[in-house]
């Protein structure tokens, strides 16, 4: 299977047969938008609702495949809570 994120294409090829060519975002939303769209083809399906892409360097520019990962949006959340804030919740678990 072909890595995307890494030889820049978003799909295998267009409506007229070329490659599509990713685009450099300069905007944090279209970025993650895209970030989605690369899991897309990597899944060869859309990503469902119920999961988010996240970034793992928390650099919502770098989309390359490496650093994205799919789960949940418990998961997601859980990934963000500061090293303090996580502890105080596992002990009062």
């Amino acid at each position: 299977m072909t890595n995307f994120a890494s030889d820049s294409w978003t799909s295998l090829r267009k409506s007229d047969g070329r490659p599509r060519k990713l685009r450099v975002c300069t905007h944090e939303v279209a970025s993650m938008r895209q970030a989605r769209s690369i899991m897309a083809a990597q899944l060869g399906q859309a990503v469902p609702h119920r999961l988010v892409v996240h970034h793992r360097d928390n650099d919502h520019f770098n989309n390359r495949l490496e650093n994205l990962a799919l789960v949940t949006h418990w998961q997601h959340w859980w990934l963000h809570l500061e090293g303090a804030t996580r502890i105080a919740l596992l002990k009062a678990a």
